[in-house]
């Protein structure tokens, strides 16, 4: 089972992944791939952790950030 689940969570982040890089650099270096992903989106990592801790009701203010945020993620 656990097998299973890491395999899905493999392919969800590949596609993931997918969308952000051209496929030929996807298949050259997915380490580096990943790691400018997450350099380039730094700022909506830190929002959506931001996000997050509001739905674990820690008081973070989000207000004007989270229409933005919306946005981001529909791509």
């Amino acid at each position: 089972a656990s097998d299973e689940t890491s395999n899905l969570r493999l392919k969800s982040s590949s596609n993931f992944l997918a969308q952000f890089s051209d496929k030929s650099d996807l298949a050259s270096s997915v380490t580096n791939s990943r790691m400018r992903l997450l350099i380039e989106n730094f700022d909506s990592i830190m929002r959506f952790i931001g996000y997050k801790k509001v739905l674990n009701n820690q008081k973070v203010d989000l207000s004007s950030d989270r229409k933005s945020f919306g946005k981001n993620e529909k791509h």
